[in-house]
């Protein structure tokens, strides 16, 4: 069997593989080694027969020939072709049971006094024959979580309580401020209509008094040396029941029951809106406040 091409950077013309007796058939592969610079190759096969052409019915060979590992030592033939040996170290490096020997950055050379012999993790000493105890005395079993970070969850919930403290307060008192209103209009209702009702039973009294005989009489038997004073108080009593008679019937216009109560609905509707304004404020101000210490609590969170 003839190895007629090995090609891609390279190419190989004209090796023989030996495969043995010839009758047994059957070639292996096991012992055949390519040595070729890191690349993908194809390998072509023709078998030689002496009498007629042996026909065969496969595909050709592809071969990827890696570079070497880490832990290995590159090195070039006489043909500059890379091929790769295990570093081999001192006796003493136990290899394979708690170190590894790794070749040495310095040159491309398996020296055993270049070679490094590098411990296991958990492994320590020249020749790593001491095992790493971890000290448990000083490790704590709750871990720390921070005096920043416990101050600023408690600055948080400060906030938080002292937010809906100022809330509630605001809701009550503006809620306190309706109700003394409505009630500051109903007594002024029931004011505005004991007032006219005290103003109307005086106005019939002094009417009476003053169609009785008695006052007829009185009224008559008047000395002229006072007509007067008696001018000037009837004048004064004119203009005062002028001024009673018209707010009287001011107060009978304006105060009357029904226009009251309007007025009371509208002052309390007035005061209703203005109240929603302010707890709305009061609301986005809360939320506003709240999202500050979502903020806080994430910023926390990247402690």
């Amino acid at each position: 069997m003839n190895i007629t091409n090995l090609f891609f950077k390279n190419n190989i013309n004209n090796n023989k593989l030996d495969c043995g007796n010839i009758y047994i058939s059957i070639c292996d592969f096991n012992k055949l080694q390519i040595y070729a610079n890191p690349s993908i190759y194809i390998i072509k096969i023709l078998i030689d027969n002496y009498n007629d052409e042996i026909i065969y019915d496969f595909e050709d060979i592809e071969i990827n020939v890696n570079t070497c590992d880490s832990n290995q030592i590159k090195l070039y033939d006489t043909n500059n072709i890379l091929y790769c040996e295990e570093p081999i170290c001192r006796s003493s490096c136990p290899v394979d049971e708690s170190a590894s020997c790794m070749p040495s950055n310095e040159k491309p050379v398996n020296d055993i006094n270049n070679n490094i012999c590098v411990c296991y993790n958990g492994w320590e000493g020249n020749n790593c024959e001491n095992k790493i105890y971890v000290d448990f005395k000083k490790e704590k079993i709750i871990k720390d979580t921070g005096f920043y970070k416990i101050l600023l969850v408690c600055v948080g919930i400060s906030l938080m309580f002292s937010i809906y403290y100022i809330y509630i307060v605001h809701s009550y008192i503006l809620g306190n401020d309706i109700k003394n209103k409505v009630n500051k209009n109903k007594s002024n209702i029931f004011l505005s209509n004991s007032f006219i009702e005290n103003f109307e039973k005086n106005n019939k009294s002094k009417n009476k008094n003053n169609q009785s005989p008695e006052n007829t009489n009185n009224i008559i038997n008047i000395n002229n040396n006072s007509s007067n004073c008696i001018n000037e108080k009837k004048l004064s009593s004119v203009t005062f029941n002028m001024n009673k008679s018209s707010i009287i019937t001011n107060l009978n216009k304006e105060l009357t029951c029904e226009k009251m109560d309007e007025k009371a609905r509208d002052e309390q509707s007035l005061a209703m809106e203005k109240m929603f304004i302010i707890l709305k404020q009061k609301q986005k101000s809360a939320y506003s406040a709240i999202g500050s210490l979502n903020v806080l609590l994430k910023s926390m969170s990247y402690y």
